[in-house]
């Protein structure tokens, strides 16, 4: 009978005396019934953890004081869920409960057994010099005489001695902890229990990890996890295969890590693992800390470390805070990464973590160093590199190494601690060490004058690096990881100008340069970055951004907008994470990079800016041959000119009345700052400049010098802007493309006016009208106003060879691809734009700040994600433009561009013509040219 019946039908009345009268009505409230009962319960601990928890509680009290050997086993169940839930204070007392009732029942096994789930539970808390003590004295107990014969107390021994050898691994005492895990399997397979030995493998695994020994690791972790699988435990398989994504991880293989990380972590809060699931959470940050994805690394880990806490896991907390101080150190930010770094190393003591405390010094070193405390910071990692040489922690032990290397103001001495990390990085072979070793290893060279050995460790840095970035599906993983790797890229330009091969740093260089247009390129039309409609979870987190943005956007209080502010950057975090695992899916597409392209031929002169340091050096191509020249210490100095710039600008903000009375001194003010900028940047070249004057001016930026209006740059007579038409563009394969038919091509203009831009509803109607007497058959569709909803200009926008957006603009500097358009009903973001097919057309963003990219690496924004869906150039602004004037001023840019003139032509007389009205640059020069170094493919929109 009891083999037909459903031990969920138990939990069909809502009730405990409902319960209590089924469960005696079918015959189970004695010894035999419930001892069925915790059987089937038993089988659901991992499974269904809450259905067994009122399974137990049911048995518990039918049970009652007449079969305590029942109730403590119930107990017992119900604390080993509540550990895995991480309600570790209700696990111990339930701990205690079960062990004093077999205790009075005269089941001393049962009772011994007791301990394991204590070792556990103070292990999770840690404790784990109490549990190391716990369960040494329970293998001394179990060791005895008395139990020689007895098989539960063998499996209890065999458990504990596992259970030692996680104590052991946390207390840093390696060895011992891999021989206990070695003998922990022995005892196991000799109670023939093949499918629990499964667990010291796994255990290993993570010693092993520890160690950097990912490889040995993985061996262990896929043994394990096809034990666990066949025994039918999600639980443990779910940990083996986190677990399995930290060795993918160590190996530099971060899509696998990410690959397994989300279904691992959501297998184990399904299954209410929640302790375990957290630490998951741990581990996904560390993963988006490698990839260099710093927001979704600290958001990670700091719900981790809020939850941990409440949970009282001072280890895991303790972890937690690590990851969010390594965050703020890859941000640059070592007063916040000191702050964080203390209270890890406050609980790392509490809990006698000898690792993580070695690795908090060598990450307050890094620290002190940001501060320019360069002794302190070398005393930190000596004090780090001696506590990891005598745990033989050798990943940590390696950066140390490094760290001293870098450090170290004698160069023998740099050279013993280089030729250290060498000999881990040779024996490990992780990536990021060996790509962190070549740097340093090829600085030394070069500063001992071993310049080849130097190059051939920068070109193998890149090599790897590069390899790495490739592997990464998605442009956001791409460049994030990218981001505090183009040191191999720089040392190498430097390297190759200071041998005089000018040619090949140029070719370097800009490598670097094409890798974001190209990037993006790749993610376009296609499954790459997109915000809404990959799934509704993603879609409603999007659309609640999307209302935020609304929000902000209409919020004139200051408190409540900076709580919009703080909501929104939240939202795109969790936007960005979504992302990030539909990209990491085993089904989103590969990536689809390929090799840069040299520049052709016809390529464009050109002027190409790179910045070294504090130096920059200009390329200068003329005719296919490349020369160079250096700007020594002038980073600084155009930074402090470029905030400069910006507050002048934002003078204008004050109000029309006052602009207009200070004019004249407005004027002379910023003359004088675009005169010394281009005295930094133009005059050094100018014989380059000067033999080219009436042609087009090519430019390609980077990184600082992205911000530069070089257009309104003054000599002290003109503008620059006066002499030839300017082209920016992102690498040195652009070609100028032939004349193009702008007259036949299809357009589409878009205004969404509102009341601080109430011009714009002019601005789309008079630019729709003169489309649409110029361009004769080809179709002029204007969407104003309540058409210009998102939902119709998305539809709109693709194949249309001519494109006007006449909008607001906001421009993200954190979070570039959360730049975006403000239509009628919400915003149009870059990753959306990204997905859009725009091939061969000309779009112009008539809207304040479209063309901005801060002082990114790799700049980023709208005008670069509509040249990555396919547009063949782009027209955008730099800062915050005037409604009417800029009206007047795209009316005439149409009225150019239709008579014959190419974009950055038609352009330049533009601004000229508005500027006989309006001198002050404010007015007629925030707009440049962006060009695409792609050719035009094909002309969308065009007759027949």
């Amino acid at each position: 009978m009891l083999a037909q019946l459903d031990v969920l039908d138990l939990l069909t009345p809502p009730t405990m005396a409902g319960r209590l009268t089924h469960l005696r009505a079918e015959g189970l409230d004695d010894e035999t019934g419930l001892t069925w009962l915790l059987d089937r319960t038993e089988e659901l601990v991992h499974e269904a953890p809450s259905l067994a928890v009122e399974l137990s509680t049911l048995a518990d009290e039918a049970a009652g004081v007449d079969l305590p050997v029942l109730r403590a086993r119930a107990r017992y169940q119900r604390a080993r869920i509540a550990a895995e839930r991480g309600e570790l204070t209700p696990a111990l007392q339930l701990i205690a409960e079960a062990r004093s009732l077999w205790h009075g029942a005269g089941d001393a096994v049962s009772a011994l057994r007791t301990d394991l789930g204590r070792m556990q539970v103070l292990d999770d808390l840690g404790r784990h010099i109490d549990a190391l003590e716990v369960g040494e004295a329970l293998l001394v107990e179990v060791s005895t005489a008395a139990y020689a014969d007895d098989p539960h107390a063998q499996r209890i021994r065999a458990h504990a001695t596992d259970n030692v050898g996680a104590a052991y691994g946390f207390l840093g005492q390696h060895a011992r902890a891999l021989e206990a895990y070695a003998e922990a399997e022995q005892l196991y397979r000799a109670q023939g229990m093949d499918d629990v030995a499964a667990r010291p493998l796994a255990n290993r695994a993570v010693e092993l990890l520890a160690l950097g020994r990912p490889r040995e690791a993985l061996v262990d972790l896929q043994a394990a996890v096809v034990g666990f699988s066949a025994a039918g435990d999600r639980l443990f398989a779910a940990k083996c295969q986190g677990d399995t994504a930290m060795a993918h991880q160590q190996l530099g293989e971060l899509m696998e890590s990410l690959t397994l990380l989300e279904p691992a972590r959501r297998t184990l809060d399904e299954l209410g693992a929640h302790a375990e699931a957290d630490r998951l959470q741990l581990a996904l940050a560390e993963t988006y800390l490698a990839v260099g994805m710093l927001p979704e690394a600290r958001a990670a880990a700091q719900a981790s470390a809020e939850r941990t806490g409440r949970a009282g896991m001072t280890h895991d907390q303790a972890r937690a805070r690590f990851i969010v101080a390594l965050t703020h150190l890859s941000a640059g930010d070592g007063r916040r990464a000191e702050d964080e770094l203390r209270l890890a190393a406050e609980a790392f003591r509490r809990v006698a973590d000898p690792q993580y405390l070695a690795r908090t010094r060598l990450a307050q070193a890094e620290a002190a160093a940001l501060g320019g405390r360069r002794d302190d910071a070398a005393m930190l990692a000596a004090q780090a590199a001696t506590a990891l040489e005598a745990g033989g922690w050798l990943m940590p032990l390696t950066w140390a190494y490094l760290q001293l290397a870098a450090w170290a103001s004698d160069p023998d001495q740099a050279q013993g601690y280089c030729d250290r990390a060498e000999a881990l990085v040779s024996d490990l072979r992780l990536p990021a060490l060996t790509y962190a070793w070549a740097l340093r290893a090829a600085r030394l060279h070069r500063a001992q004058g071993r310049v080849a050995q130097a190059e051939t460790l920068l070109r193998r840095a890149v090599a790897d690096s590069d390899q790495a970035s490739a592997a990464l599906p998605d442009y956001a993983l791409r460049a994030a990881f990218r981001s505090d790797r183009f040191a191999a890229h720089d040392d190498l330009v430097d390297l190759l100008l200071e041998a005089g091969e000018v040619t090949q740093a140029c070719a370097v260089a800009d490598d670097e340069k094409a890798r974001t247009l190209r990037d993006l390129m790749s993610d376009t039309v296609g499954p790459g970055p997109q915000l809404s409609g990959r799934d509704a979870e993603t879609s409603t987190a999007y659309a609640d951004l999307n209302a935020t943005y609304l929000a902000i956007h209409q919020t004139q209080d200051g408190p409540t907008l900076a709580l919009l502010r703080a909501q929104a950057d939240q939202l795109e975090q969790r936007v960005s994470s979504l992302r990030l695992r539909a990209a990491a899916a085993p089904e989103a597409a590969e990536s689809l990079t390929g090799q840069v392209q040299s520049p052709s031929p016809d390529a464009a002169d050109a002027l190409a800016y790179h910045v070294l340091g504090n130096d920059v050096v200009v390329f200068m191509r003329s005719q296919g041959q490349v020369t160079s020249r250096r700007l020594l210490g002038v980073v600084p100095a155009l930074t402090e000119l470029l905030e400069e710039l910006a507050a002048q600008w934002s003078r204008f903000a004050v109000g029309r009345v006052f602009a207009a009375r200070q004019q004249a001194m407005m004027l002379a003010a910023t003359r004088h700052t675009l005169t010394q900028i281009y005295d930094v940047l133009i005059r050094p070249v100018g014989d380059f400049v000067d033999q080219r004057a009436g042609e087009t001016l090519v430019i390609v930026p980077h990184r600082v010098i992205g911000s530069v209006p070089f257009q309104a740059l003054y000599d002290g007579s003109r503008y620059l802007l006066e002499r030839s038409p300017v082209v920016i563009v992102s690498t040195l394969s652009y070609a100028e493309p032939g004349p193009a038919a702008i007259g036949d091509r299809s357009a589409l203009v878009v205004a969404a006016p509102d009341a601080a831009a109430p011009a714009v509803a002019a601005e789309g109607e008079q630019v729709a009208a003169l489309l649409a007497r110029r361009v004769g058959r080809a179709p002029v569709r204007l969407l104003s106003g309540e058409r210009a909803s998102v939902a119709a200009v998305t539809a709109a926008l693709p194949g249309t060879g001519l494109i006007h957006l006449a909008c607001h603009a906001v421009y993200r500097p954190g979070n570039p691809l959360f730049s975006r358009l403000r239509l009628d009903d919400g915003w149009l973001t870059s990753a959306e734009i990204l997905q859009l097919d725009l091939d061969g057309a000309l779009v112009t963003l008539s809207a304040c700040e479209s063309g901005r990219h801060g002082q990114a690496v790799e700049a980023v924004g709208l005008s670069w994600a509509f040249l990555a869906a396919g547009a063949m150039g782009v027209v955008v602004s730099q800062w915050t433009v005037h409604d009417a004037t800029t009206c007047d001023l795209m009316v005439l840019f149409y009225r150019h561009l239709l008579s014959g003139q190419g974009p950055a032509e038609a352009l330049r007389q533009a601004q000229l013509t508005v500027a006989e009205e309006q001198p002050h640059p404010y007015f007629w020069a925030p707009f440049t040219y962006l060009a695409s170094p792609s050719p035009v493919r094909t002309v969308p929109g065009s007759s027949p």
